[in-house]
């Protein structure tokens, strides 16, 4: 165990399980492998292109964390007010996280995000995002732009779907579903639709808490819903 500090550094990759901080636009082109320990990110930010580690580490976001290749799964505890963008590749965070900054998956071809643990902040999906299992939490809002699965007893705070979102046994709060978006949900529930201007799909004993409401020719089509 030791202590690295890079500020401006490019390095190819990076294996610790001691104290690492990068910061102020340090590169790392390829694995970033917490194995113990704790990692920062610092104020400047920094880019790796992939994540790994074992769920006794601990990562400090207090700026933004890039992903340029990811390809590994990370199942420690990212803290802090930073955020992490992934721009390139599929990321899987399983543990329970804490950062408040915007989780942001960029419109990159490829990029993704592979959630069965959970975020503290926003969710901004450009690209690619799935949600997984009972463990898996969005507690901030979700704002889909692309392709968003949801599924096995996950749940989301408010969504705003610009693209299609596909809920299966799992539950969102207020749901808007924009003019030309998709949101089609299995089973599960959401505490409300307060603006369908798109498609919309509620079936297999889906239940909605609250109000649902069509605005601007959206349609709404039910198979065994509750509303």
């Amino acid at each position: 165990q030791g202590s690295l500090n890079a500020h401006g550094a490019q390095l190819e990759a990076v294996t610790t399980n001691g104290n690492l901080l990068l910061d102020q636009g340090t590169a790392v082109t390829g694995k970033l492998a917490a194995d113990g320990g704790k990692f920062t990110i610092g104020d400047g930010g920094a880019s790796v292109g992939t994540l790994s580690g074992t769920s006794n580490n601990t990562g400090i976001l207090n700026g933004t964390l890039t992903l340029t290749k990811a390809k590994n799964g990370y199942d420690g505890t990212l803290n802090g007010k930073g955020g992490l963008t992934i721009a390139g590749g599929v990321e899987t965070l399983n543990g329970q996280n804490k950062y408040t900054g915007d989780t942001h998956i960029t419109n990159a071809e490829g990029a993704g995000l592979d959630l069965t643990g959970s975020i503290a902040g926003k969710l901004i999906n450009d690209q690619y995002a799935q949600v997984e299992g009972p463990n898996a939490q969005v507690n901030g809002t979700t704002t889909n732009n692309k392709t968003l699965v949801v599924s096995n007893g996950a749940t989301l705070a408010n969504l705003s779907n610009n693209g299609t979102a596909t809920f299966t046994d799992s539950r969102a709060g207020d749901v808007t579903n924009t003019k030309e978006a998709t949101f089609k949900a299995t089973g599960g529930s959401q505490a409300s639709v307060t603006n369908n201007s798109g498609d919309l799909t509620l079936a297999g004993g889906n239940k909605t808490d609250g109000d649902v409401t069509n605005k601007d020719n959206g349609t709404l089509k039910l198979d065994g819903n509750t509303i």
